[in-house]
């Protein structure tokens, strides 16, 4: 989704450009796993969410060399996601069980991209004390100033507790990569949405262009360790 957009900006100039890698990013606001849907009226997504994800397999298969990052606003789409039946439409939400739910789509996806690396990107811990952009263009009075009041602990994020078992099952699933977006902007348990006078988040939950980049080069070593990863194994595969 949109969540997986906002990683364009740092993903292009820090890693795209300089080892000219090129990027393939699709966003339709699903959960983009196979045989979901999502539940909200208006919009038929039956069609657009298995019609996103067959566009990014078409892409993925014709880029054997290239692993997989996938990322979402992981707790929001969780909220509105259905399970997708083929005949019927959409049918039931995942209820109680969205969690097991996630991770058997996740493991689906998994066996869908075969010998691909995936990198699980998480839920960024977005900016929930207010915007950032709002609170510097504030007029300044003799009160503190407002970003005084934007950090946050980190258990208060979104996408938190999603976060978390995205972790574990990365940890018991060869090939799946998780990276958590809180390390890049929390730390000794508190978040901050503005750092070094840059403005993070565009709004309560996407990252700004400076937020992009500081992200993708918290992680840059790692998603690069991964590129080659992934063109070791294609390398051995071309040899067999």
């Amino acid at each position: 989704d949109s969540h997986a957009r906002h990683y364009a900006t740092g993903l292009q100039e820090l890693i795209g450009e300089p080892y000219d890698k090129r990027i393939f990013i699709s966003s339709v606001s699903c959960l983009m796993l196979p045989g979901v849907t999502r539940t909200t009226p208006g919009t038929d997504w039956d069609q657009l969410c298995p019609n996103a994800l067959d566009t990014a397999l078409d892409m993925i298969i014709k880029s054997p060399a290239a692993p997989v990052m996938i990322g979402e606003a992981w707790e929001y789409q969780l909220r509105y996601a259905g399970i997708l039946d083929s005949v019927q439409g959409s049918g039931a939400e995942p209820g109680a069980e969205k969690h097991t739910f996630l991770l058997s789509k996740l493991a689906e996806l998994k066996q869908l991209i075969n010998d691909r690396e995936l990198i699980v990107m998480g839920n960024v811990p977005g900016s929930v004390n207010g915007l950032p952009a709002e609170c510097l263009t504030r007029p300044r009075y003799l009160f503190d100033p407002c970003e005084n009041g934007m950090d946050f602990d980190s258990e208060q994020g979104l996408g938190f507790a999603e976060n978390r078992r995205l972790s574990e099952f990365a940890s018991r699933t060869d090939g799946v990569h998780f990276m958590n977006p809180y390390d890049a902007f929390c730390d000794g348990g508190q978040c901050r949405p503005m750092q070094a006078g840059k403005i993070l988040f565009s709004d309560a939950s996407h990252l700004s262009k400076d937020g992009s980049r500081v992200l993708v080069d918290h992680f840059k070593a790692s998603i690069l360790a991964v590129l080659e990863q992934q063109a070791r194994v294609h390398r051995s595969t071309l040899s067999d």
